[in-house]
């Protein structure tokens, strides 16, 4: 299916209460794919609760039904980003260490060597800043 766009677009000034109009040639826009459903919180909550299996499955299902959505390029690293999440779930010992978890997992490619900062400082041709010393730790004899 395809949607057609007008002729007139409303310029900035009828965003702000104006009637004016810039006039933009005709361009045929794709239909968008339905979305997903809207996420509820506490139906998800209650779920948890009531049925962890049931819970675990349907979370499988919405994410397997946002992948094939993607591009095949993009969808084996959000497999792979995936696999990486579930892994560091399992690791952790109940639900707060997992957020912990990948609360760290998100700074390390966001700040961290190889991440986001750097490679956007690499783009600037820019030295990214110095990286914070990590104090030595001393161990100390435990008390008597």
């Amino acid at each position: 299916m395809v949607l057609m766009r007008g002729s007139a677009w409303p310029s900035r000034a009828g965003r702000r209460g104006c009637a004016s109009f810039v006039h933009r040639p005709r361009v045929e826009v794709p239909a968008m794919e339905p979305r997903l459903e809207p996420f509820d919180f506490d139906s998800w909550s209650h779920l948890a609760r009531r049925d962890p299996g049931a819970f675990e499955s349907r979370r499988q299902a919405a994410i397997e039904a946002f992948m094939a959505r993607q591009a095949p390029d993009r969808r084996e690293r959000l497999r792979r980003l995936q696999w990486r999440i579930d892994r560091e779930r399992e690791r952790s010992g109940n639900p707060l260490g997992a957020c912990r978890r990948l609360s760290d997992l998100m700074w390390r490619s966001f700040a961290g060597q190889g991440g986001l900062v750097e490679h956007l400082h690499a783009l600037q041709g820019t030295a990214p800043p110095p990286s914070r010393r990590r104090a030595q730790i001393l161990r100390f004899r435990p008390r008597r």
